[in-house]
């Protein structure tokens, strides 16, 4: 959503103006991160109380940091997409293609650490895929900020 409101001259201001590309792309991650989690922490308390899920008593801070983890991804992903479609008619349509495939280990991962932790069971294995996955997007965000930069222009 923050790209579309990106138009060439306000991205040669930007480049003018010397903010480097990592910082923005970094910046964009952090303030979307930020909205994402609020997001989803509303989400978080309507499934409580209309599923009303069985998560044991010392599973809610995992339960939390998931959330927090899957946040993060969705918002790299969301960002690298914007970037990747900066300055196409078709925008839209093409970010929702490259989004979709993409974010299935974040959601793969929410659910079954959903699903371990109301079965009372170990949750590393679905905490390390979603920290892999956001190390992986933050890592591919970084590195192609600027040849991204240099391309829309």
């Amino acid at each position: 959503r923050q790209t579309a409101n990106d138009s060439p001259e306000l991205r040669d201001l930007h480049a003018l103006a010397g903010v480097d590309p990592t910082a923005r792309f970094t910046g964009r991650v952090v303030s979307g991160s930020a909205l994402m989690t609020a997001f989803m922490i509303v989400l978080l308390i309507a499934m409580v109380i209309f599923f009303d899920p069985e998560v044991p008593e010392g599973g809610w801070p995992l339960l939390f940091l998931s959330l927090v983890l899957v946040a993060i991804g969705l918002t790299e992903l969301g960002t690298l997409a914007g970037e990747v479609t900066a300055g196409l008619r078709s925008r839209s349509a093409l970010a929702s293609l490259i989004v979709a495939p993409l974010s299935l280990p974040l959601v793969i991962g929410a659910t079954e650490a959903v699903g371990a932790l109301q079965r009372d069971t170990g949750i590393l294995p679905w905490i390390l895929l979603l920290i892999a996955t956001d190390l992986a997007l933050a890592v591919a965000g970084v590195a192609l900020a600027k040849p991204l930069e240099e391309a829309t222009r």
